[in-house]
């Protein structure tokens, strides 16, 4: 634990004095709440028939929970047809220095801080109303109570559910820095330098700070459902953690299975039939 609070504090450092005078503090325009309108961004680059199951039926629940706010689906067949990266981004992706899963922190930011909206990750499963979480909010992610500085966002965050109004300070810093950063490293360096980014831009722009401090903490569970997706489903179980968090975090790795040793349904085979 040591060791890693140590590394933390290094990389932290290192980025501050790299790239701290980039950071910018105001924006010509004043920042847009989250329309009913604004569009909710997924992404699955291999496009929709080449979905795992689990990562069809979590679309599947996004499209159903959307309400008023259009899904997009990003694929490697349209993403130009939404975002222009700088050539030198491209470059580095194109020889392999910049993995498929960074570029797809490079196409959230650079997304939601030209468009707005909600950015939510393939495998989240929803089983309530995303408006009643975004709606003329100025920022949103997934935010829990809990705290362990362990992780660099430190439960303040969470970067595979996040959103905002266009002209928002802290999704226009991200994004700029994103690119400055990988304009020179390669992404095997840090796999969280995501988190690292939005920590800067916390620690350096008051505004900022204000943003992320005011998300209210929600979908206290968020992580519940996927520890028992292999378990025996029980509905009361499942309704009652469906009543406080509606957003579920999941993973298409692993195996998943349908019934259980004792040859029961499991959670899983429950997403996978409802």
């Amino acid at each position: 634990f040591r060791s890693r609070r140590y590394s933390q504090r290094v990389i932290s450092k290192y980025l501050q004095k790299y790239m701290g005078n980039q950071v910018i503090q105001t924006l010509s325009h004043n920042p847009e709440p989250i329309r009913k309108d604004s569009p909710v961004w997924i992404c699955w680059f291999q496009g929709e028939d080449s979905m795992p199951p689990i990562v069809k039926v979590c679309y599947q629940s996004i499209l159903k929970h959307a309400g008023s706010h259009p899904v997009h689906l990003i694929t490697s067949e349209n993403y130009k047809d939404y975002i222009s990266f700088p050539s030198q981004i491209i470059n580095n992706f194109e020889k392999g220095n910049i993995t498929l899963t960074h570029l797809s922190d490079l196409l959230r930011f650079a997304l939601l801080a030209e468009y707005g909206g909600l950015w939510m990750d393939s495998t989240l499963w929803v089983t309530g109303d995303i408006s009643q979480y975004i709606d003329d909010k100025y920022l949103f992610s997934l935010k829990q109570s809990a705290k362990d500085d362990l992780y660099v966002s430190n439960y303040r965050w969470a970067g595979y559910c996040f959103g905002g109004g266009k002209y928002n300070i802290v999704l226009t810093n991200v994004r700029n820095l994103l690119y400055y950063y990988y304009w020179e490293h390669h992404s095997k360096y840090n796999y969280f330098i995501l988190d690292y980014i939005i920590d800067l831009v916390y620690n350096e722009v008051p505004a900022a700070k204000a943003m992320i401090d005011a998300i209210p903490y929600n979908n206290p569970d968020v992580e519940k459902l996927y520890s028992c997706l292999n378990q025996k489903f029980n509905n009361l179980e499942y309704l009652h953690l469906c009543k406080h968090t509606a957003i579920h975090k999941l993973s298409w790795k692993g195996k998943l299975l349908l019934k259980d040793q004792s040859n029961m349904p499991t959670y899983y085979s429950y997403l996978i039939n409802s």
